[in-house]
């Protein structure tokens, strides 16, 4: 929940804006008032709550100036939202900074559409090595390589990495890399609003240099929302060097903001011809929700060299193809069985794998994929599949 103060003129605005705030679930108010307050008041307050958020209501246009003036000098990044006011008082207030308002008495989606808008509009940066893996379907193989990326760049010295399960109903990390619980990314997300160090060492387990944020295979009756992610995201970015989150293929309110903040977001598909057209789905998908084209890429798993060509591949997507991971299903599951990450050289994938890290670490993921000539070209078959 975002730390809100609420400004109004009058005990019964007061009452009416509070009980919208508490119904809407996103703000936790820490100081309201039943009138304008002094402005050595709203100064102390905005030093000691550092709020991500203020409310203010402009039914006095006089006193209301004077607070986001006082507002705005004590802290300048904390976006406002006015409530109520004529129109000549909005445009005197958007003129002075405020951009989101609403109308009095608020209506809940109006409010909550604001909140959207106020709290991106401040923090819509890239998190830097903030890398997302996308399964194009069930089976593509986007958690192990998410797994595998993640152990390659913890074993690079001093780099602090956390590898996030945020599939939330069929997550399987834990069993794959052989790491027990002790938190879940459920809990977590709960109470991203309350963490701090001593709470956080309580979620993640650790193995292989990496630390695992797990998905509990409890099925939680209240799904997250994009403020969970958002808040959650907040507390990692200045924690790890390199967070990589396994995600599942359907996007959704909530994982969306995830995307958003994402360097780079990466497909994970093979060469089967309905496993591509779900690649195409889902980034079309990503790039409807907001998420900026350039940094969709495509990784293609299982690869084959007699199978469909990375060129005819990157012909029908549209994006670019970053890695193709040779097929190498033994060897990979050998090593799993044995818990050895990360995967070793003498696999196949094992390098391509190792490849692909290290130019995510470098900060050029977007070197060429291996492009080996295929026997055969198969774009047309790939497009009469798709007809």
């Amino acid at each position: 929940m975002f730390t809100t103060l609420l400004i109004s003129s009058s005990p019964a605005r007061c009452e009416s804006l509070n009980k919208l705030a508490v119904e809407c679930g996103k703000l936790a108010i820490a100081r309201q008032t039943t009138g304008y307050p002094a402005i050595q008041w709203l100064g102390s307050a905005c030093r000691q709550f550092e709020p991500d958020l203020v409310l203010l209501d402009l039914d006095d246009s006089v006193s209301a100036l004077a607070c986001l003036r006082e507002i705005q000098a004590r802290c300048p990044l904390t976006p406002v939202i006015g409530s109520g006011g004529t129109a000549s008082q909005l445009e005197l207030f958007r003129s002075n900074g405020i951009q989101f308002f609403v109308a009095y008495p608020p209506q809940r989606d109006a409010l909550e559409s604001a909140i959207v808008s106020a709290i991106r509009g401040r923090d819509h940066q890239t998190i830097a090595n903030l890398f997302c893996f996308v399964p194009a379907k069930a089976g593509s193989g986007a958690s192990t390589l998410a797994l595998g990326t993640a152990t390659v760049l913890a074993s690079a010295p001093s780099q602090r990495v956390l590898c996030l399960e945020a599939d939330l109903r069929s997550g399987m990390l834990g069993e794959m890399a052989g790491v027990p619980s002790r938190g879940s990314t459920q809990s977590a997300l709960a109470f991203a609003s309350e963490l701090d160090p001593l709470r956080w060492h309580n979620y993640v387990s650790r193995r292989h240099g990496v630390d695992f944020l797990l998905a509990s295979a409890e099925i939680h009756p209240k799904l997250p929302q994009w403020t969970h992610y958002y808040l959650l995201l907040r507390f990692l970015q200045t924690r790890y060097d390199c967070i990589v989150v396994d995600l599942p293929e359907l996007v959704n309110d909530a994982t969306e903001e995830v995307l958003r903040r994402a360097q780079a977001v990466f497909v994970v598909t093979t060469q089967e011809p309905c496993a591509l057209q779900l690649a195409k789905r889902r980034s079309l998908e990503m790039a409807r929700r907001g998420v900026a084209s350039e940094k969709i890429k495509t990784i293609v798993n299982s690869w084959n060299r007699n199978d469909l060509s990375l060129e005819d591949i990157k012909q029908y997507l549209g994006t670019g193809v970053v890695a193709n991971i040779p097929e190498d299903h033994r060897a990979i599951r050998a090593a799993m069985v044995d818990y050895k990450f990360p995967f070793p050289a003498s696999m196949a994938a094992g390098r391509a794998i190792r490849h692909f890290a290290e130019r995510l670490a470098s900060g050029n993921p977007d070197h060429a994929a291996n492009m080996e000539a295929p026997r055969w070209s198969g774009l047309r078959r790939l497009l009469a599949h798709g007809a």
